[in-house]
């Protein structure tokens, strides 16, 4: 079943937070400041950048989110998740 992500994207103290839609189950897409922090271009960046960018850094960590989704990774949570930590990034594999 395919994977879809809302439009909406937050930057909530140091956490990007996103919502994909698989079927009829919502799955919460978060990802840390240290992970951010990993992405190029991100190393530096202020909780301002961040917040001013955050779809673009949320597009970039679409398929480790997409990943995690389609093996079933889910973080142990009352809402499922998943979170991109900076060791799922592809330079850290």
């Amino acid at each position: 079943m395919a994977v879809e992500f809302d439009n909406d994207v937050g930057f909530e103290g140091a956490l990007l937070i996103g919502w994909a839609n698989v079927g009829r189950e919502r799955i919460r897409c978060l990802a840390g400041r240290e992970t951010i922090n990993e992405l190029p271009g991100f190393t530096h960046a202020t909780a301002a950048e961040i917040r001013s960018r955050k779809r673009e850094i949320f597009e970039e960590l679409k398929p480790e989110f997409i990943r995690k989704i389609e093996g079933r990774q889910l973080d142990r949570s009352t809402i499922p998740s998943v979170t991109v930590y900076w060791r799922d990034l592809p330079a850290h594999h």
